[in-house]
């Protein structure tokens, strides 16, 4: 068989359990699996695939998943982060935020809502499109804004941090439309690794039980007081903690 090219490596676990899914019977891991356990070495997801722990600690953390070599299928509990939207959506429009997303149904505490999905790019190119985006505004400051995230992985060491950027203003999923929350939101946003990929993705996770048209939100940065790039925009989220200005710094 050939191997396939978006794994770094051939490591896959083989944990033998099975489950129903839909009208079949699929293969799927239990609390021993190696790629069940967090960047602290716990156990983080239950078996209908929500976080275990604290959900405050979730932006600290990275979770580990099933990956394309492991011997379980899509309802492997470990696999919560790889089966889409697990959440209906309602967008609305706001008089001062623009779009808002709500929650369609109640969302339990540490459920999975969905990935922060878009073009994953070099930081060069993110730098290029970041300055572009910030001459859009200048030309018409009334223009959309982008929906560049960055997101850091601390490495083991702490002296040391991988990057990712994700682009998701031309190409991304229902999470483009999750507002800023300086507060920290009703989301925590963390890194998953799938075993033997080589590219984290970006999951959202509710913080909290949400009911049905809470707001989706989760914290871009550090709240801001302004005096970072030259077309910084203006935040509205209200929080406590709010500064006044969206999250921003030079790529």
């Amino acid at each position: 068989m050939d191997r396939d090219p978006s794994l770094i490596d051939d490591y896959g676990c083989d944990c033998g359990g099975s489950a129903a899914y839909g009208n079949r019977e699929e293969r799927v891991c239990g609390a021993s699996c190696p790629c069940g356990l967090d960047s602290a070495g716990r156990l983080h997801l239950d078996a209908d695939g929500c976080f275990l722990g604290d959900t405050d600690e979730l932006e600290q953390l990275v979770l580990s998943e099933c990956g394309p070599a492991c011997g379980c299928g899509p309802a492997c509990p470990f696999r919560a982060t790889q089966r889409g939207l697990a959440i209906s959506v309602l967008l609305v429009q706001h008089a001062s935020k623009g779009w808002v997303a709500l929650a369609g149904a109640e969302v339990r505490r540490g459920a999975f809502v969905c990935l922060y999905a878009g073009e994953v790019i070099s930081t060069p190119e993110a730098s290029k499109r970041l300055a572009e985006y910030d001459h859009a505004a200048c030309e018409q400051p009334s223009a959309p804004g982008h929906a560049l995230l960055v997101v850091r992985e601390v490495l083991p060491s702490g002296s040391a941090c991988l990057r990712t950027n994700i682009d998701a203003t031309r190409r991304g999923n229902a999470a483009r439309f999750f507002n800023h929350d300086c507060g920290g939101g009703t989301l925590a946003l963390t890194l998953v690794r799938c075993a033997g990929c080589p590219l984290p993705r970006a999951a959202l996770f509710a913080r909290g039980d949400l009911p049905r048209g809470a707001e989706l939100t989760f914290r871009y940065g550090p709240p801001s007081a302004g005096g970072g790039r030259a077309r910084q925009r203006r935040c509205a989220c209200g929080a406590a903690a709010c500064l006044g200005y969206l999250p921003s710094e030079s790529v």
